[in-house]
């Protein structure tokens, strides 16, 4: 998608998504019950993304979001939506997490404002999400906010 986007000269924004405090929610409930937030996740940003949009399972509690020919602006209203959507969802055993529900933290980088190389953008969306978790979670982080 980066490839595309550099050959038609468009935007492209890339979030990747992790679930708060996962590991203890999997410690606390078991992980079959880890799996039913997973799923019901996935389920969520199925519904709320665009058709074009890609959302995948990354890696553990993590899932990345592409946003093809979508600027910052477009792209972070979705994911404070995305954010808001997770937080107020009914997940089962919510109550036992550290917020009383399950939140997710949300970085956010677009291309070429952010990055020109997929590496580069990986890497700085890794950092905005361990910022963002380090500030307890339950947020979108841009990029730019990171440096």
């Amino acid at each position: 998608e980066i490839n595309r986007s550099h050959r038609y000269d468009r935007e492209l924004s890339i979030s990747l998504i992790d679930v708060d405090h996962f590991g203890h929610f999997n410690e606390l409930n078991g992980y079959l019950l880890g799996d039913t937030v997973l799923k019901d996740i996935a389920r969520l940003l199925h519904k709320n993304l665009r058709k074009a949009d890609i959302a995948v399972r990354y890696t553990g509690g993590r899932f990345a979001v592409i946003f093809p020919e979508t600027g910052k602006n477009a792209a972070m209203a979705v994911a404070d939506k995305l954010c808001t959507l997770i937080e107020v969802y009914p997940f089962p055993k919510r109550e036992n997490q550290p917020l009383g529900r399950v939140t997710v933290s949300i970085s956010l980088a677009t291309y070429p404002a952010d990055g020109a190389e997929t590496g580069e953008l990986i890497e700085r969306l890794g950092n905005a999400l361990e910022k963002s978790v380090k500030m307890d979670g339950n947020r979108v982080m841009d990029v730019g906010e990171t440096v």
